[in-house]
């Protein structure tokens, strides 16, 4: 890939970087379905003698590549559409493009509600320009002269002249009949076939509902309708695509603020990690400042004093920072005892009923957090209570 890579166009690295092999081998079928292409370039590998029948020939060779570029985009939206459909086994896919007069593909659906099998001629433009009239005039010339149920007139790239809506559908008089005839605008997998289902099932109903023109022409006004909703979708797209580089430096700004952020909380659960292996007395003591330091702005002048109180009585090695939270967990199995920093000063949170705390002297310290949960304030009133709570656990 490597080697591709570096005959590839400055502008085109980007693009061609990110195909796969399946992709490149795609790319390389379609144009193998064009024997000039694969003559011309055997020709290449075979030196002239001549200098100025050299350049005679490169210079027809760059017409004829010209000549060629339409007909490569063509087979390669061919191959895309084919590559879409081909997905779903429901429809039988015939490519016709060399016959003539049948468009590129004809599709045929069996109905489970009319047991029918309905068939209709789709026509493929990869144009980087709109779709001309005299392109339409054939398509309409290719319905007329097929036995089909309708016909559908894709364009992956560019608008459809003489049709102003993303999908639209008309009925068509032909020679033997009426016909609805789809035209779409889009290179979306999921929305193709969302077009190709909705064509199917209006030919489908107005099979089972024939003579009823009413509902047929208000399945055309709803279905015209989606036009409307998809074009809003492209403008407000288009609008995100003119503010995507100042999204993108956002973005960039966000995530560089992010990742100095990641590595800062890494490092001090890292830092944390260490000091927690092998604990001693003299590491419970730095367990207990770096608590501190982390919650630095919540320490009150008697904060140490009670956090190692707490922290001797329970011997509970297990513990956690939980610091978005403001808690410090003490761990032991499926139990856990929970120290809230707040501004006003430390809680210890029980798995307790407030029955159960009723011996705490100071009531205005219970706080009751939930059916099982509550809260005791740390002060001097509480802390030998809180401790023998820590020592009962």
């Amino acid at each position: 890939m490597e080697q591709i890579l570096e005959h590839i166009l400055p502008e085109n690295k980007e693009w061609a970087s990110q195909l796969s092999g399946k992709n490149i081998a795609d790319i390389l079928n379609t144009f193998a379905l064009i024997p000039s292409i694969k003559s011309n370039f055997a020709e290449r590998e075979t030196p002239k003698e001549d200098a100025k029948e050299d350049a005679k020939e490169d210079a027809k060779e760059d017409t004829k590549s010209k000549d060629l570029i339409p007909a490569i985009k063509g087979l390669v939206g061919e191959n895309n559409f084919y590559n879409i459909i081909s997905q779903y086994s429901e429809y039988e896919v015939m490519n016709v493009a060399k016959q003539g007069k049948a468009g590129d593909f004809m599709i045929k659906w069996q109905s489970h509600k009319t047991n029918k099998i309905y068939k209709i001629l789709v026509d493929v433009k990869n144009y980087s320009k709109a779709v001309p009239t005299i392109e339409i005039d054939k398509f309409y010339r290719d319905i007329n002269l097929n036995d089909i149920d309708g016909g559908l007139l894709l364009s992956f790239n560019s608008k459809i002249t003489g049709i102003n809506k993303i999908i639209e559908i008309k009925d068509i008089i032909t020679d033997n009949k009426v016909l609805p005839v789809m035209f779409a605008q889009s290179n979306t997998s999921l929305l193709i076939m969302e077009v190709l289902k909705l064509l199917l099932h209006h030919i489908e109903i107005k099979d089972i509902s024939k003579g009823s023109l009413c509902k047929s022409a208000e399945l055309i006004y709803r279905i015209n309708s989606l036009g409307d909703s998809i074009q809003t979708f492209k403008d407000c797209n288009n609008v995100l695509q003119l503010s995507k580089n100042e999204i993108e430096r956002s973005l960039n700004n966000i995530m560089l603020k992010i990742m100095a952020c990641e590595f800062e909380l890494i490092n001090k659960i890292s830092n944390i990690n260490s000091v927690l292996a092998g604990i001693d007395n003299e590491q419970k003591n730095n367990i207990v400042k770096t608590v501190m330091a982390t919650f630095g702005s919540y320490i009150l002048d008697d904060t140490g004093t009670y956090l190692n109180s707490i922290y001797e009585c329970v011997k509970w090695i297990d513990n956690v920072i939980i610091e978005p939270r403001k808690i410090w967990r003490l761990l032991k199995d499926d139990k856990y005892i929970d120290i809230k920093f707040q501004k006003s000063g430390l809680i210890v949170i029980f798995n307790k009923t407030n029955d159960e705390m009723s011996f705490i002297p100071d009531k205005t310290s219970l706080k009751k957090l939930s059916a099982n949960s509550v809260g005791v304030k740390v002060n001097s009133s509480t802390i030998s209570h809180i401790n023998q709570l820590c020592k009962n656990l």
